[in-house]
């Protein structure tokens, strides 16, 4: 997932961050797992001067993006680059063990009916809102005292 022509507004570089904010937004779907940043967990097996994205303007844009658009919780300018992980979903026709809390038993049990076995699917068309909701800033994003409104 990426997001271009983000603002460059956040201020609030800790409880607040960039991160925080769309972490929050992408977490709230209940078959999210995992999100990570620009290059992410692959950052790890990087030295520091591989990684380090070095300035090509004074308004923050760098020629690399590792750091996925955002450094010390602030946007920079740079495109927001961003992976999701998504667990599968358990509710399929193929027979499965699960408990019957009234017996206190283990029993097989299928779901029938029209089911989406893929989530992530759907997940994309959310993550892309909150996205764009979250990079207007914090005057349209929804924030308010720090925190985001949970009714938007």
């Amino acid at each position: 997932m990426s997001c271009s022509g983000t603002a460059d507004w956040i201020r609030r570089a800790f409880f607040d961050s960039a991160e925080s904010l769309l972490s929050h937004i992408v977490f709230a779907i209940p078959a999210v797992r995992g999100i990570e940043f620009g290059t992410g967990f692959a950052a790890a097996k990087m030295f520091g001067s591989e990684h380090n994205d070095c300035d090509r303007e004074y308004g923050g844009k760098t020629r690399t993006n590792h750091a996925g658009g955002i450094v010390g919780g602030l946007t920079n300018g740079n495109e927001l680059v961003f992976r999701i992980a998504i667990k599968p979903t358990s509710s399929t026709p193929k027979e499965q063990n699960t408990l019957n809390w009234e017996t206190g038993k283990v029993e097989t049990a299928s779901v029938k009916g029209r089911h989406d076995l893929c989530i992530a699917l759907r997940c994309s068309s959310h993550i892309r809102s909150g996205n764009r909701h979250c990079a207007r800033g914090p005057d349209d994003a929804g924030a308010t005292n720090s925190r985001i409104n949970k009714e938007d």
